[in-house]
């Protein structure tokens, strides 16, 4: 295998481990539940719960950045392209071509003008709800919180706020306590997912696309469990 050209679709590689968390947790035959708690400072089992938990809800996210980093990327090389080749027209034939508008004018008009593309990180793009406004507008396509307002919420609020927290964990025992009983006990951990898995979806339907399988079914591995060590 030549590492140097591995082509890996990360959207589909995030969202399959998010899901492979799905799985069973067991005891090792040889100690109790009750001699596991006793050798440990706090519950193993919700330590576990808790863990699994954290995998799905970050790995949902990350599955969310690489689809839109992917399109992203293909928007701005081809705002750039095709803005040089307007150019390029207008100056052989300025008269015919002053009212046509190039494909991603307007994104490139905003974005274009960066040279490299990790730069869009200095302005609103560096929002994970920023870029995919912007890319809906690029596809001509209405965005997720005109057409389906409890997605966008179910991203903003759910899903994008517990990722934040997981990783820039806040030390106040009461806030971190709060998070954890939503994280864990006032929310199904396939939610998070179904969550990633709907956003990703609403693209490829408003755009009339079939729906990979991948999107929301594993189709290249499984976790087959977990076990208290």
């Amino acid at each position: 295998m030549d590492i140097t050209k591995i082509n890996l679709g990360l959207t589909q590689l995030y969202l399959e481990m998010a899901r492979s968390v799905f799985t069973g947790i067991h005891h090792p035959q040889m100690k109790t539940q009750e001699e596991i708690e006793a050798e440990e400072e706090f519950d193993p089992i919700a330590g576990t719960i808790f863990s699994i938990t954290t995998v799905t809800i970050i790995y949902s996210y990350l599955a969310l950045e690489a689809f839109s980093n992917y399109h992203l990327y293909r928007i701005w090389e081809h705002s750039r392209e095709a803005h040089k080749a307007m150019e390029e027209l207008k100056h052989r034939d300025p008269e015919h071509t002053k009212n046509l508008i190039p494909t991603y004018d307007q994104f490139y008009q905003e974005y274009g003008g960066y040279d490299r593309f990790q730069d869009l990180k200095q302005t609103d793009l560096r929002e994970l709800g920023e870029r995919m406004k912007v890319i809906c507008d690029a596809f001509k396509i209405p965005k997720i919180h005109e057409v389906d307002t409890r997605l966008w919420q179910e991203f903003k609020g759910l899903l994008e706020k517990a990722r934040h927290f997981l990783v820039h964990p806040f030390p106040d025992p009461t806030k971190f306590q709060n998070v954890m009983k939503t994280i864990l006990w006032e929310r199904k951990i396939g939610e998070y997912t179904q969550t990633a898995q709907n956003v990703i979806k609403y693209f490829y339907n408003q755009l009339g696309k079939e729906v990979p399988k991948w999107v929301e079914n594993n189709t290249l591995f499984l976790i087959k469990d977990f076990e208290c060590l």
